[in-house]
């Protein structure tokens, strides 16, 4: 345990999660021997890593989107992403249609 227990901007609520999930790898993944170390029921434990998993699950999303957006602002900075997508209509009946995209640059 190197790192602080509390630093500015931590909440309590983040701090027990914290708590939680070090239990839960030192008992080797164990949710029996977790919730008993811990003082707390086994579905209060579930509760627990549910949120966990969430909580990491957005951050995986906000770091995707965040890298998605980067890579794309380089690609258009450098020209590589043409301006915008001109959908052509399809000239076969609708229940068959197959729309073409053709991709319109800018003239610089």
């Amino acid at each position: 345990m190197n790192e602080p227990m509390w630093s500015p901007g931590l909440t309590l609520e983040d701090m027990e999660l914290q708590i939680v999930e070090r239990a839960y790898s030192y008992y080797r993944f164990h949710k029996i021997q977790t919730a008993f170390a811990l003082g707390i029921a086994v579905r209060t434990l579930d509760a627990k890593l549910e949120k966990i998993a969430s909580i990491r699950e957005a951050k995986a999303n906000e770091e995707a989107d965040r890298r998605l957006k980067a890579a794309y602002f380089l690609a258009r900075s450098r020209g590589e992403i043409p301006a915008e997508p001109v959908i052509e209509p399809a000239t076969e009946p609708l229940d068959n249609a197959v729309h073409t995209v053709h991709m319109r640059t800018k003239k610089r």
